[in-house]
């Protein structure tokens, strides 16, 4: 019985750990390593480190949201001493019809 609830418990930690999940609002967010269109503000600069490259993505992604940005510039996205890091800059843009491109 002690050896089921041991395997039932492990199983349950190990299913809490996993990838760093995307947020509602952070799926709002456009990540793109283009400038925004002219008429969007930008609002702060962002920096994350995560445990790899697409968690870091997804780092920047809900912070930005977490800062009512929609829009992120992507400066740099790179491995630093272990660690995946992420940095740049949130806008927000009335209307992001017009961009495109891979994020």
């Amino acid at each position: 019985m002690k050896i089921k609830a041991v395997i039932v418990i492990s199983i349950l930690v190990l299913a809490g750990c996993g990838s760093l999940k995307l947020t509602a609002e952070g799926m709002k967010v456009k990540l793109m390593r283009q400038d925004p269109p002219i008429e969007c503000q930008q609002l702060v600069d962002l920096y994350v480190e995560e445990d790899d490259l697409a968690e870091a993505k997804t780092s920047l992604r809900n912070e930005a949201a977490l800062k009512g940005s929609n829009y992120v510039r992507l400066d740099a996205l790179e491995y630093f001493r272990g660690d995946a890091v992420a940095s740049g800059s949130a806008f927000k843009c009335n209307s992001l019809g017009s961009v495109s491109g891979p994020s």
